[in-house]
């Protein structure tokens, strides 16, 4: 699992397995909202998880559509798959080791996903891919994946580092509160980079307030719990007031309230370099049983930090325009493409959305 959500912080089988699923779920959750937003409307049928592994976000599909297909190269990742299938009728998975797509017909998805996997192919095998999906894909279907353009270097490149830069601070030293308690946190944030935050409601990638909850040693315990917008713009060297609620954990113990800010399905601010504002928690009252299966899952963004480096795994970007003419020469019709930052804090990443 930490091979396919290579998290620092869940190294050493730290991944729960319902936890791990659930991320699959916030994504395609997130998804489906992104597709229902494009001005196309694509049948629910044939859907395919192109680089399954184990099956976190095929499982998560097959909420949405009739029948869903995996496909992986590692033989080792579509038996576990199978293992974990909960829809054994509507779900099947497929090991693939060639460098095509020719186990399955022309026009035969609906919709095809793959993110944080072509990533890891050489442009080739990558570009070659791209151009299956469009073979595969059904007249009016819908295709959504993810490619690296370039890596990022600070003060270069399109990407501007500086709009995400945020000084945050908080009146409250610590915190003492009931297992399972609403909290409420008054918190300072400050536009410390150069560009301006757009209010939530003119952007589809709004800048909001988050929080992790951590150990006292500083491990991730939950990647997020609350959220609250910025109604209105703030412009550089501003500050606005937000007020985020969270719930406390539910055992009891010493905790760390981490709050930083995120570029929704972007980056986290403290993944392009800002700093967060960790708050000491003790949690006391009767312990509650801690339950995996209704933790709150991790959100669509996902922490794309590159591997450490006794399991680095190669990464490869090839350039929007390159991208965009693979797909056209394919005969496919790009939808939209927008930045994404599954690729982690070192990559200008897009996702693509394309038609036929």
């Amino acid at each position: 699992m930490w091979a396919i959500l290579s998290d620092p912080r869940k190294k050493k089988n730290g991944w729960n397995k319902d936890e791990f699923f659930k991320t699959g779920e916030a994504e395609v959750e997130w998804l489906m909202d992104y597709v229902g937003s494009l001005p196309l409307k694509i049948p629910r049928r044939e859907a395919l998880d192109f680089g399954c592994g184990v099956g976190r976000v095929t499982q998560a599909l097959c909420k949405y559509f009739n029948h869903c297909c995996g496909v992986d190269i590692a033989g080792s990742m579509i038996r576990l798959a199978d293992e974990y299938n909960q829809y054994r009728d509507r779900c099947h998975y497929y090991v693939n080791e060639a460098e095509d797509l020719q186990i399955f017909s022309d026009n035969h998805f609906d919709f095809i996903y793959s993110n944080i996997v072509l990533q890891h192919m050489e442009p080739e095998y990558s570009k070659r891919y791209i151009e299956e999906f469009i073979r595969i894909l059904k007249m009016g279907g819908l295709a959504v994946f993810q490619v690296p353009s370039e890596p990022i270097v600070v003060g270069e490149g399109p990407v501007q580092i500086d709009s995400f830069k945020a000084d945050i601070t908080v009146t409250v030293a610590s915190l003492t509160v009931e297992a399972d308690e609403k909290i409420t946190i008054n918190v300072n944030v400050t536009n410390g980079g150069l560009l301006t935050w757009p209010a939530e409601a003119s952007t589809k990638y709004p800048i909001r307030l988050g929080n992790h909850w951590l150990s006292s040693k500083g491990e991730i315990l939950q990647i997020d719990d609350g959220r609250v917008g910025i109604i209105e713009t703030v412009k550089p060297s501003q500050s606005v007031e937000l007020l985020l609620s969270v719930r406390a954990p539910k055992e009891t113990g010493d905790y760390l309230l981490e709050l930083d800010m995120v570029r929704e399905h972007i980056a986290w601010f403290k993944d392009r370099g800002s700093n967060t504002v960790c708050i000491p928690v003790r949690v006391t009252g009767r312990a509650a049983s801690l339950d995996n299966s209704t933790e709150n899952p991790i959100g669509a963004h996902r922490d794309g930090s590159p591997p450490t480096e006794e399991a680095a795994i190669e990464m490869y970007c090839i350039d929007k325009t390159v991208v965009i003419d693979t797909i056209t020469s394919a005969s496919g019709k790009v939808v939209d493409v927008h930045e994404y930052g599954s690729a982690g804090p070192n990559y200008i990443s897009f996702l693509y959305c394309i038609t036929k």
